[in-house]
């Protein structure tokens, strides 16, 4: 499975890559804001996407929305701090898939991507 990671931190994103290739998924490429978000889900395809939430920059509703306008059937993990205007809920209600909470704990980010890969599978 191929994922796209979205954050707007260059260290945050170096954090998840090493998480998602030790546990053997492939990352078809990173990005910091919006544009360039939709610029790698355009020409990559990822089979999903982490999208961080907890900056107000990067607009993790909006982006879900518009990933999902591209593509439906889209499967956006979104990653939210517990003392963010944006929450978990809002993500879901845009078309997120799941949403697990920071501090990340890496069982469950890998667990959500097992979703996904799950989902991936469903006609």
């Amino acid at each position: 499975m191929r994922i796209l990671i979205i954050d707007p931190a260059a260290f945050s994103r170096t954090v998840l890559r090493r998480i998602v290739e030790d546990a053997g998924y492939a990352v078809a490429g990173e990005a910091g804001n919006s544009e360039q978000a939709l610029a790698q889900y355009k020409s990559t395809a990822p089979d999903a996407v982490t999208l961080d939430l907890t900056d107000a920059s990067l607009n993790g509703v909006a982006l879900i929305r518009r990933i999902r306008g591209l593509d439906p059937a889209a499967r956006i993990l979104a990653i939210s701090g517990m003392n963010q205007s944006v929450s978990g809920k809002d993500a879901l209600q845009a078309g997120a898939y799941d949403c697990v909470m920071k501090p990340l704990e890496e069982s469950r980010l890998l667990a959500a991507l097992d979703h996904a890969r799950l989902l991936l599978r469903e006609p």
